[in-house]
């Protein structure tokens, strides 16, 4: 992953959570409990001010702060606390304040298109002038006939310009040709950003110089209360698949997402005639110029509201979905089809079912068939899933070899991995971190989806296996001989604690994975095998007994006894140790 965060996923109902108590939040916020800097951070990008009021250690969450690019735990006196379960202990609901201090970096081009909207432009704007990284306000009148040029005139610090209404397309280029910026984020009209977004999406674009954008979360709230109804978390794929992801799924949200101008010019203009659906475009574009990447921080509030939308010769209701998604394909379904013509021949089968996915999406049935029908048997099991909802049959062998997959990574370490490994196997899917399973994300893999299962009493199959862990995506051990060299822990532990008693090659964590410390067994186990590897297995014995007093019946502490003896040169106490690795008993107990 191009952004590193070093914090564990979080789930939707966190999420929701979040969006709740920053609504909530006053300016000052005491962290009552056990925070790695999810928390933190996402109050200093709603412009407030978190101070650590607990007993646990704040470095986690200082260093995720400076990473972010954000200020540092601050030291004043709280005006309400957070408790376990993100629950605030009083409500006193403060307005955002800019974040403390100015920043250095690339300037930075904030675009916003607006037509008729009077009432909700000011809003946008305020947003934007607050941020503390350098940026400009660059703001495109469509030919308002309501009170927004007068608006604009007196409104300090912006550069403004009015064209004849000509739809947002024309007015987005408008805007581009006149930024001044290394990047650009547009924000609508009726939309807010975050005190902090720039602070956030620019440290990442500006870090990760690969990047041709960066996306945050966002929160939507109801346009008439305030009061937020739900998270929208961007898709968190790693950035080599964002081809695939973005003909499948919008990423992101666009006021959400920070563009590299050079990115943005080098994915072309917007189409004229997409009045919907121009950023979807977009978005598919800057994926073929570089990797987008998603940081797990909300950036942005997307304002739901039922006000006519579109340019005056195409407005149209939002809450009216049967028109909506008819305008929606008949401006994006030839513009798709456009780009699929102009991108074939497809020569990889991986884009070739994510563009057979994204005609289907978009009601192409037909040109999705034709393009399932030139890629021959046999097909792995994501191709048959694409390949059924087109209607057609598949010519797949049979799966003979069984993968359990522990999800342990950060959001999009389960895709990669499944991306890299699964094809031709029967799937078990432990989602050992709290999320959905694939969430939102159109990338399918069939199998079977467990949630904190121990893998010793969930691997029903006989083996061998073949072990995964998302946070290590690169990671093949050789097979599992069986199930039950699995010890009874959590399902990250007992995988490493079985590739410890088996001598597996250590896994090469490059996602970040959860944050808790690894069960007492596994960290005897490893400690165990390193020092039998290092000639001494005196020293390693001493963490074996520890581990057969705690799991007398797990193969693994006598398989790693046995080879401490033979390291040792007791060959018949390795004998003996060998005799008590019964694996039917173990799975007669499991």
């Amino acid at each position: 992953m191009a952004i590193p965060t070093c914090i564990r996923p979080r789930s939707q109902e966190e999420r929701n959570q979040l969006a709740r108590l920053l609504c909530d939040a006053p300016a000052i916020v005491g962290i009552g409990v056990p925070d790695d800097g999810w928390l933190c951070a996402s109050l200093r990008v709603a412009g407030r001010e978190p101070v650590w009021v607990n007993d646990s250690d704040p470095a986690a969450a200082q260093a995720f702060l400076k990473r972010m690019g954000l200020p540092p735990l601050g030291t004043r006196n709280p005006e309400a606390m957070v408790g376990p379960g993100l629950k605030l202990d009083g409500c006193s609901s403060a307005p955002a304040q800019p974040l403390p201090g100015l920043v250095d970096g690339p300037l930075v081009t904030v675009l916003i298109c607006t037509y008729n909207r009077a009432d909700m432009l000011p809003y946008s704007i305020a947003s934007a002038i607050v941020q503390r990284w350098p940026c400009e306000i660059v703001v495109v009148d469509d030919g308002s006939d309501d009170a927004t040029p007068e608006i604009l005139a007196t409104t300090p610090g912006i550069r403004w310009f009015r064209q004849e209404n000509s739809g947002k397309p024309v007015a987005l280029e408008r805007g581009l040709s006149e930024a001044k910026g290394e990047a650009v984020l547009v924000l609508d009209d009726d939309d807010i950003l975050l005190p902090g977004a720039l602070d956030v999406l620019a440290k990442a674009l500006f870090s990760n110089p690969e990047l041709s954008c960066v996306i945050g979360d966002t929160i939507i709230f109801d346009g008439n209360t305030g009061q937020p109804m739900s998270y929208r978390p961007a898709v968190r794929n790693p950035g080599s698949m964002a081809l695939q992801s973005a003909l499948q799924q919008i990423p992101g949200l666009p006021g959400a997402s920070l563009i590299r101008m050079s990115a943005q010019r080098k994915a072309g203009a917007y189409e004229p005639e997409l009045i919907r659906g121009q950023d979807m475009d977009m978005y598919l574009r800057l994926a073929q110029v570089g990797p987008i990447e998603a940081v797990p921080l909300p950036t942005f509030l997307y304002r739901s509201h039922d006000g006519l939308r579109g340019s005056a010769e195409h407005r149209f209701q939002k809450f009216d979905p049967r028109g909506r998604r008819e305008r929606f394909m008949g401006f994006v379904g030839p513009t798709f089809e456009r780009r699929y013509r102009d991108a074939s021949p497809i020569q990889s089968r991986d884009d070739a079912h994510s563009w057979i996915m994204g005609l289907q999406l978009r009601d192409m049935n037909a040109l999705a068939r034709k393009e399932a029908q030139r890629w021959l048997a046999p097909h792995s099991s994501r191709e048959r899933w694409v390949r059924e909802q087109v209607g057609l049959n598949s010519q797949s062998p049979e799966a003979q070899t069984f993968m359990i997959v522990v999800d342990d990574g950060d959001p999009g370490a389960l895709e990669l991995t499944l991306h890299r490994h699964a094809e031709s196997h029967c799937l078990w899917i432990n989602l050992e971190v709290p999320r959905d399973p694939l969430g939102s994300l159109r990338l399918y893999w069939p199998g079977e989806y467990g949630a904190r299962e121990r893998l010793h009493q969930w691997a029903k199959a006989p083996g061998p296996w073949h072990m995964r862990l998302s946070s290590a995506p690169d990671w093949a051990p050789p097979a599992l001989p069986d199930p039950a060299w699995l010890p009874d822990l959590n399902a990250r532990d007992a995988l490493l604690a079985a590739a410890a008693a088996l001598a597996w090659p250590t896994p090469n964590r490059t996602r970040a994975g959860l944050n808790t410390p690894l069960h007492p067994v596994t960290t005897a186990a490893w400690a165990a095998r390193i020092a039998i590897e290092a000639g001494e297995p005196a020293k390693a014995m001493r963490n074996i007994v520890g581990i057969l007093e705690a799991v007398p019946k797990w193969p693994g502490g006598w398989k790693l006894a046995a080879d401490a003896h033979a390291a040792m040169g007791k060959d018949a106490e390795a004998a003996q140790c060998v005799a008590r690795i019964d694996l039917r008993q173990m799975a007669a107990s499991r």
